[in-house]
């Protein structure tokens, strides 16, 4: 039996972004109990965020440190029009896509 008392403590710490979906999963994808609810609240604690630095590993990050990271780049963006040509980012795609995609963060790394 799915604690209440845990679940609302759950969620109110959730984003609000985070919350929807997690109920639209909950009630197009399961009967609706709240066990259910109890499970997905506990497959979303296990996401662990974070980026690929340069050598290809795994840094962890918060959400909330992925989100102001996200939000430096937009406005770096703005600001010098500076990015990743949209042949460069098929290019990506068209790796990642195949089995033997290997060494991907080059493309997305590498100016054109």
């Amino acid at each position: 039996m799915t604690n209440r008392t845990q679940l609302l403590d759950q969620v109110q710490s959730m984003e609000d972004q985070a919350v929807k979906a997690l109920v639209l999963e909950w009630l197009s994808g399961t009967d609706g109990s709240l066990d259910d609810f109890g499970r997905l609240m506990g497959d979303t604690n296990d996401l662990t965020y974070g980026q690929i630095n340069h050598q290809g590993e795994f840094q962890p990050l918060t959400e909330a440190a992925m989100a102001a990271q996200s939000l430096q780049t937009l406005e770096a963006y703005k600001r010098n029009r500076d990015g990743i040509s949209h042949d460069r980012v098929s290019q990506w795609l068209d790796r990642v896509d195949h089995p033997e995609a290997h060494d991907c963060v080059d493309v997305v790394y590498t100016k054109s």
